[in-house]
């Protein structure tokens, strides 16, 4: 009797584990989709200068007054930290 009832305990684990990696792959996938269509839609378009006053690549030349450090820094065109130039990342 009692190996009955640790067989039917282990069984009801195998499944809801089985269920759980389920609902595990099915999010992989969609996280795998989308994340190819931000990588084909939005790659190599997420760059900002590092002086939040200019627009684009043209006005990012130069130095700038930091308010925050209060220091002149030299303006940068740099990717944004969080960006699609990649699906891992």
């Amino acid at each position: 009797m009692r190996l009955h009832s640790v067989l039917t305990e282990y069984a009801y684990d195998v499944s809801r584990h089985y269920n759980a990696v389920n609902v595990s792959v099915v999010m992989i996938m969609f996280f795998v989709v989308f994340g190819i269509l931000g990588v084909n839609l939005f790659a190599g378009r997420l760059f900002r200068c590092s002086d939040p006053s200019t627009e684009d690549k043209l006005q990012c030349v130069g130095s700038y007054y930091n308010a925050v450090t209060g220091d002149v820094a030299e303006r940068e065109w740099n990717i944004a930290y969080l960006n699609f130039d990649n699906l891992y990342a």
